[in-house]
């Protein structure tokens, strides 16, 4: 097993394997239109009656049905707090005993319009259809005009639930926070593209699709920056929905979106959009196009993001070092060594630290995070001396980091028995 940082790694890579190709899924038989429509009374009321008692002290949960609530905030102009909470979703079910049942959260809801959705009955699926509900749990936040302002997905303990709506009331990039960015500055595509994507994230896909319309019809040649992401966004789109959809993601052809590369003029877009191929190919468990994906990015890397983008990508790869090819192996070590110079070549430089967004008293530990990934990609090719040395010297850089204090016997040890 590897140490706590590096596993962690491998679960975001997945996440972001997921991410990606979630945002791939054709959302057209979506009616996010309803968002902004209340439904008929009487076709949906939430759970009759008064939570039981004892059951979430604190929060007064509205039992009247969905669009009495939205009628309800509109007349007070409230948010609507909405919970979908099914009583067989293990995380659903921790979510209420233990997070609606904090008096934190309770304060912090007070003033909004409370539902709260426990079962399946076609009361709540109209609902979850409504709102594009597909996990549990999912807690939702819809403004007084019915439109949704933010989402919360996955179990959230109290304090970062606190943290979310107070985030949430202020206005804090929600929905209609960038939506009022977008509407201040109409020719900022990049606005419109991050409106769409909280849109997406927030699963109001018809208006997110909105959006992403007018980027195409503002910019239908890729020529800017956001142009181009959406263009290349739309071939691997293309690719999901010929192949056999996310699900078939191991044996999709990216022939068509390695050549729409090709024809797209900017660094930057050329650079994103390989790294992209390469995470495809990896996630899909195909790592000997992953490696030359990565080989083309990284001949694209700007300077501004070699650092950060080498990091990564060194991380991601020696995380599964062990069933890589020596050539995958060699590769990383590469640009382990140019990322480790780089970050040592700013040393006593302020500005290129500033740039860098480190400042003089950080640094120590900063450089010790680039030491420690060149560490794993020396122990990847055998080098084990080396990266036994590098964790002596990220330890000395950094010596409260708990990790660091065990990385060379982690070496010494070997892989297999870390």
């Amino acid at each position: 097993m590897l140490p706590t940082s590096r596993s962690t790694l491998a679960r975001r890579h997945g996440v972001l394997i997921t991410l990606l190709a979630t945002a791939l899924l054709p959302h057209l038989a979506a009616d996010a239109a309803a968002q902004v429509s209340p439904l008929q009374d009487a076709a949906l009321v939430a759970a009759p009656g008064s939570p039981a008692a004892g059951d979430h002290p604190g929060i007064d949960w509205y039992a009247d049905g969905y669009n009495r609530a939205l009628r309800a905030a509109r007349d007070g102009g409230r948010l609507v707090f909405i919970a979908f909470v099914p009583a067989w979703s293990d995380y659903s079910n921790k979510v209420v005993d233990e997070t609606f049942a904090d008096a934190a959260v309770a304060r912090e809801l007070e003033g909004m319009v409370c539902l709260q959705y426990r079962d399946d009955d076609v009361r709540a699926t109209q609902v979850m259809k409504l709102f594009n509900v597909t996990t549990f749990p999912t807690l939702i936040v819809v403004g007084s005009d019915g439109r949704i302002e933010d989402a919360i997905f996955g179990y959230i303990p109290p304090a970062p639930l606190v943290f979310e709506l107070q985030r949430i009331k202020s206005g804090n990039d929600t929905v209609s926070a960038r939506q009022a960015l977008a509407d201040a500055s109409p020719g900022d595509l990049a606005l419109r593209h991050s409106l769409a994507v909280k849109l997406g994230d927030c699963g109001d896909t018809r208006r997110a699709q909105r959006a992403l319309d007018s980027i195409r019809r503002d910019d239908p040649d890729g020529a800017t920056l956001t142009g181009a992401r959406v263009k290349l966004q739309d071939v691997l789109q293309a690719i999901a929905a010929e192949q056999g959809g996310t699900g078939n993601i191991a044996n999709w052809d990216l022939t068509a979106f390695e050549a729409a590369l090709g024809g797209i003029e900017l660094p930057q877009a050329r650079y994103e959009g390989w790294g992209q191929a390469g995470d495809l190919y990896f996630g899909a468990g195909r790592p000997e196009q992953a490696l030359a994906a990565y080989r083309t990015q990284w001949a694209h890397v700007p300077e501004s993001g070699l650092l950060a983008s080498g990091l990564e990508l060194v991380r991601r790869m020696t995380e599964n070092a062990a069933a890589a090819s020596a050539g995958q192996n060699a590769f990383v070590l590469e640009v382990a060594e140019e990322v480790v110079a780089r970050a040592e070549s700013l040393e006593g430089d302020a500005a290129a630290l500033a740039a860098a967004d480190v400042t003089e008293a950080d640094y120590p530990s900063w450089l010790a995070e680039h030491l420690d990934a060149l560490a794993f990609a020396y122990d990847a090719v055998g080098r084990t001396d080396e990266a036994i040395a590098l964790a002596g010297r990220c330890l000395a850089l950094d010596p409260e980091n708990e990790e660091y204090q065990r990385r060379g016997d982690f070496f010494a040890a070997g892989r297999t028995d870390g």
